[in-house]
């Protein structure tokens, strides 16, 4: 008798908890927010410089135009909208990531609850479930990198329109499925295909979903619906197999030096995903920078217990397709949704933690049935009273401490590489990131030192930390050090083109040393220019279309005195054929001799060749900007530009153009960047406070002013700027 009451209030609650939605709603986002609350500071690191803080599409609103269509082109739209918005601010930035993983949660609450209500005998407890599967996928620690790294906005952006693919699919009547409704998925695909090419997974999940739970388990009731499959799935496919042979691969790092063969690659992505599975159920070691050492035989242990593992769980999912589906699904989900990056397209990295986003969109779906299990054992063999909701909350609590701890890794670049070194001592990208935190923070003994361990740590990158030592040691102005190790990068040096950059910088040690002795004494100044030349000379051996070497050989050749020599040997090698470099060195020398229209005629026949070089359309502005051409000044600074943003002398150079134009707030636009990268340039404090007491704004100025005294008390410019503020 005590059951019946027992079992009419549990009933009860729940279908209380199924009438309210928004319940769920409100605690789904309630999680999420508090998993993530010490995001919002993280800084920029690793491939957000190159896709945010580097990238012109995104500082100049290019991504924002309709015409910019190109790989990710979605993606950095978003990033486009939030630098127009928020700068460089990252607040921002993780304010977006975390709206979308929220509505990445309720697209999976809304996927779980509807294949819930199809599965379970007791269907009061599918809300129940499809919250618990919603909340493990919103406070897994591995979604961190996914959603804390502001890169991976492309996990987050791509998951939105799969799963909301997928959800649409699931919710329409199988008799409704032919070729309108294969359009409507379309659209879902493309804006996928727009944030991430990953989503060319897409049809087999769709095919997925069909066949376990439409269709039972049964292929022949899946081919009914042909007039879908026929337009979806083979347009699908074609570009599928455009993307991985052709955008994939360049996308995601395929066209870098480096990579593994295909097949030795499929053999280590066998091991990598049963670590996958193992961080999934037990999330301990993340790490944004693996040391996963390749396989090469598929007689490797580790490769063969590795492929045994997961033909058995390929194998159980396929016996369990029709007794206990959702196990079926979320098995073959996640191994559909890695295939892009986890087979046999070779990627340069091959493991990163945000690969597992899309993933565990199918695991989680698994998680409320292994609390049920869980349950079951508990009440049974320890005699313990606990309910599913109390093992749920129990477990998600851990995981969002879990999440908590990890944002907190990411904070703080240090924190992150260190994070990294602790993990991969034996992998170079640990202690690059840490030594150039520490560099970009000032602290050049401690970038040095951390080089210096990699070196002793890893054995297969001693030229780049070498390189690295050197630019550290110019930092502290210790000319020796940095000629030493720039020597050193010589010897190790695996290509000619490293050699011939690590030469460059040799001679650009030298000439740095010259400019700091300031030398009276002919025969010093004589033996560092020598010096400069002689590695100048060997740089442009080994890589004649290393720009900065030929133009420093040619800046070289003018301190000497050879100019007139150079010249000769240039206008013999134009009058032989065409000769970009000639011209560009003739364009040199006659800007040297104040010949301006003619330093800009011969930039002019220059450009084709150097169009892509930030140098080479810096000169040409220079030379533009002296004939009169400001515009034409300016189109070349902003081609600078669009190659380098971060580009100090194009943004000092065009923002001083804009002031004599009276383009203000472009002015501050380009001053502003400039102290992004180099905050105690003198210049654009200066030139900004001279913009703010024009604008009436003398609070702004002087802050500008402080920055300049502080760092040199007494400045005649900064004290007579100040007393205008007054």
């Amino acid at each position: 008798m005590k059951k019946r009451p027992d079992k009419k209030h549990s009933r009860s609650t729940n279908n209380r908890f199924r009438s309210r939605p928004g319940v769920a709603v409100l605690i789904l986002v309630s999680l999420g927010i508090v998993a993530y609350w010490n995001s919002f500071d993280a800084p920029f690191v690793f491939d957000d410089l190159f896709a945010i803080t580097m990238n012109s599409q995104v500082q100049f609103g290019g991504a924002l135009l309709p015409t910019q269509i190109w790989s990710r082109a979605l993606l950095f739209l978003t990033f486009a909208a939030n630098h127009s918005i928020n700068g460089e601010n990252v607040w921002g930035y993780h304010l977006v990531n975390l709206l979308l993983h929220l509505l990445n949660g309720l697209l999976v609450y809304l996927l779980a609850r509807n294949i819930f209500s199809r599965t379970l005998d007791r269907k009061d407890l599918s809300d129940l479930f499809a919250l618990l599967a919603a909340a493990f996928f919103i406070v897994h620690p591995v979604q961190t990198e996914s959603v804390t790294y502001i890169s991976s906005r492309s996990e987050l952006l791509s998951t939105l329109f799969y799963v909301g693919a997928v959800v649409v699919f699931a919710r329409t009547s199988p008799d409704r499925i032919g070729f309108l409704f294969s359009l409507i998925i379309s659209a879902f695909f493309v804006l996928g295909i727009g944030a991430k090419e990953t989503v060319i997974s897409l049809p087999a999940t769709l095919f997925l979903y069909d066949f376990i739970f439409f269709s039972g388990g049964r292929i022949r009731e899946v081919l009914s619906r042909w007039r879908f499959y026929a337009t979806f799935l083979v347009g699908g496919l074609a570009l599928g197999f455009y993307l991985v042979t052709e955008k994939l691969r360049s996308s995601v790092g395929g066209a870098a030096p480096g990579n593994l063969p295909a097949y030795q690659y499929f053999l280590t992505e066998l091991r990598v995903i049963v670590r996958y599975v193992q961080i999934t159920f037990m999330p301990t070691g993340l790490n944004l920078a693996y040391d996963f050492r390749p396989s090469t035989s598929f007689i490797e242990p580790g490769v063969i217990l590795s492929a045994l593992f997961l033909v058995g769980l390929v194998g159980m999912a396929w016996w369990l397709r029709q007794k206990k589906p959702v196990i079926a699904f979320s098995i073959f989900w996640f191994f559909i949704t890695l295939a892009p990056t986890s087979s046999l397209v070779s990627v340069l990295d091959v493991i990163y933690d945000h690969r597992l986003y899309l993933p565990m969109v199918g695991t989680c779906l698994s998680f409320p049935l292994l609390i049920e299990f869980l349950q079951r054992f508990v009440s049974s063999r320890m005699s313990l009273r606990v309910s599913v909701p109390q093992i749920g909350t129990a477990l998600i609590l851990t995981l969002t401490i879990g999440t908590l701890v990890r944002n907190e890794v990411w904070r703080d670049e240090i924190r992150l590489w260190s994070d990294v070194i602790a993990k991969s001592p034996a992998k170079a990208r640990g202690y690059s990131g840490l030594a150039q935190a520490y560099f970009m923070r000032g602290q050049y003994d401690k970038a040095i030192e951390i080089s210096r361990q990699g070196l002793q740590n890893v054995h297969d990158n001693g030229a780049g930390f070498y390189n690295n030592i050197g630019q550290f040691c110019l930092g502290l102005r210790r000319y020796d050090e940095a000629t030493d190790a720039f020597s050193k990068a010589v010897e190790r040096a695996a290509t000619p083109l490293d050699r011939a950059h690590a030469y460059h910088n040799m001679a650009m040690t030298d000439l740095y040393k010259l400019n700091a002795l300031k030398a009276n004494d002919t025969q010093v100044r004589e033996r560092l220019l020598g010096m400069a030349e002689e590695a100048l000379l060997k740089s442009i051996e080994l890589d004649n279309g290393y720009l900065p070497s030929w133009d420093s050989y040619i800046n070289v050749s003018i301190d000497r005195g050879k100019q007139e020599i150079l010249r000769g040997e240039l206008q013999q090698q134009v009058r032989n054929g065409v000769d970009p470099r000639a011209y560009y060195g003739l364009g040199k020398l006659a800007f040297q001799q104040g010949n301006f229209k003619e330093a800009a005629s011969y930039f002019k026949q220059a450009a084709n060749q150097y169009k892509g070089e930030k140098m080479f359309l810096l000169n040409y502005a220079l030379a533009l900007e002296e004939t009169g051409d400001s515009e034409g000044a300016i189109e070349s600074y902003l081609a600078a530009l669009s190659l380098d943003p971060l580009f100090i002398e194009a943004n000092t150079n065009l923002a001083l153009l804009y002031m004599e134009k009276g383009q203000y707030e472009s002015a501050i636009q380009h001053f502003e960047q400039v102290l992004r990268n180099d905050a105690g340039n003198t210049i654009a404090h200066l030139q900004l406070a001279r913009i703010y007491i024009k604008q009436g704004q003398r609070g702004l100025a002087r802050n500008h002013l402080s920055a300049v005294l502080n760092v040199s008390p007494g400045n005649p410019e900064a004290t007579a700027l100040w007393q205008q503020t007054l």
